[in-house]
């Protein structure tokens, strides 16, 4: 028993059932998730789950969604559990699929949704995730665009030190053809560009670190855009590249007519 009463498992199985685990879930703190819905009475008649040192997801769910004992609950029972721990036979959790882009830093970030009759439920950001895989987790601002006309074109826009920042750029409805390039004069990819296409039904977010210029064309009317920024706006540090500057010759969808803001199209040309 721990200090809190609760039964402490062996090294790789699970307190509750005993199901062997490839690895241990993430600690997630000493208080239940129930207490916010329990009366306190109630809540310390239960077998409570936390710490989450060692369990597996059948039995996570159980408490949190359930609200019962893992032992009320019938081995033979089929269930759909909207996971939030490590799954016990693949080792793997309702986690985000990260995939690298060529430009190096530049990641396409999807939600793995876990699906049920009631729609689905997918984790949308995780600290500990982005630290995994070398990325700012950092969010300093949020802000949203939002784009009635398709063809509108903003940037590219960029913040110089001591101010960089990263950004996570999700689109929220409609569709985007993101672009960015890369201005790290350490990097091996110095002065290239790339661009991806990010469509809100895909759910899909594009991570780019501090040292990139971004912008994006909508490829369709009332186009809403999310951005989650690792630091503060700095007006004195703000930069951006004319999205048509002749140093890097970017590819943009034709569009019968395009929507620029004349601060953007007076960024004077790029000084290689």
């Amino acid at each position: 028993m721990t200090a809190n009463g609760l039964k402490q498992g062996n090294s790789g199985q699970c307190r509750f059932c005993n199901t062997r685990l490839q690895r241990k879930s993430i600690f997630l703190g000493a208080m239940p998730l129930a207490n916010s819905y329990l009366a306190r009475e109630e809540l310390l008649a239960r077998e409570l789950f936390y710490p989450l040192e060692y369990v597996c997801g059948r039995c996570f769910l159980a408490q949190t969604e359930e609200i019962q004992s893992p032992r009320a609950i019938g081995p033979h029972k089929r269930m759909e559990w909207q996971v939030c721990c490590l799954d016990t036979e693949s080792g793997r959790g309702v986690l985000m699929i990260f995939t690298q882009l060529q430009l190096p830093g530049i990641y396409i970030i999807e939600p793995e949704p876990i699906n049920d009759e009631r729609g689905f439920f997918a984790r949308s950001f995780c600290r500990q995730e982005f630290i995994e895989h070398g990325l700012n987790p950092c969010i300093a601002q949020c802000n949203i665009s939002f784009n009635p006309y398709k063809g509108t074109l903003r940037g590219l826009h960029y913040q110089n030190a001591p101010y960089p920042e990263a950004k996570v750029v999700t689109c929220i409805r409609g569709a985007i053809y993101d672009v960015f390039i890369d201005l790290r004069q350490d990097s091996p990819a110095y002065l290239q560009w790339g661009a991806v296409i990010l469509r809100a039904p895909d759910r899909r977010m594009l991570y780019l670190p501090e040292g990139f210029a971004h912008g994006f064309q909508t490829l369709e009317d009332d186009t809403e855009v999310l951005y989650r920024i690792s630091e503060f706006y700095h007006p004195e540090c703000a930069r951006g590249i004319r999205w048509d500057d002749p140093a890097f010759l970017i590819h943009w969808p034709e569009v019968p007519r395009r929507l620029v803001s004349a601060r953007d199209k007076e960024w004077s040309d790029f000084m290689i």
